[in-house]
């Protein structure tokens, strides 16, 4: 992937990450889930910034500043760094009417499992809002 660098202001980068982040209409509870994720990683990156002294060029760099100190996903899901009961995760990430299914029948699925599939997609896309972000400012600064 292309580099890029953020800018000094990085609360109101990631202000505008969020913004941008909230204008998409998600059309299904797993995009809405997604979203969620996406919105949590963004604050994520803002608390940890300040005590990150490597830079956010790429994606590996700016997914260590989503991972808040974890490994990778799965340690972050484990770990407590999102949701921690089956039934928050659940309530992200299900219909109403999957909720409920899942609620009196119990599925055979492993929540977390989900959830840290949901958070490596997350965190995807807040990097490519990020990067487009950047770009669209970049490409500003340039007229």
């Amino acid at each position: 992937m292309e580099k890029f660098s953020i800018p000094e202001n990085r609360k109101e980068f990631i202000k505008l990450c969020i913004t941008e982040l909230e204008n998409e209409k998600p059309r299904s509870a797993w995009a809405r889930g997604v979203q969620n994720y996406t919105a949590e990683l963004f604050n994520n990156v803002l608390n940890f910034w300040n005590d990150y002294t490597g830079e956010a060029t790429n994606y590996k760099d700016f997914e260590k500043l989503m991972l808040n100190g974890a490994d990778n996903w799965h340690y972050y899901s484990y770990g407590g760094g999102s949701y921690c009961y089956n039934f928050d995760i659940a309530k992200n990430i299900f219909t109403p009417s999957q909720f409920k299914r899942w609620q009196n029948t119990k599925w055979n699925i492993d929540l977390m499992e989900l959830q840290t599939r949901a958070l490596r997609i997350a965190a995807h896309k807040a990097f490519c809002i990020a990067k487009c972000i950047w770009n669209r400012q970049d490409q500003e600064f340039a007229k």
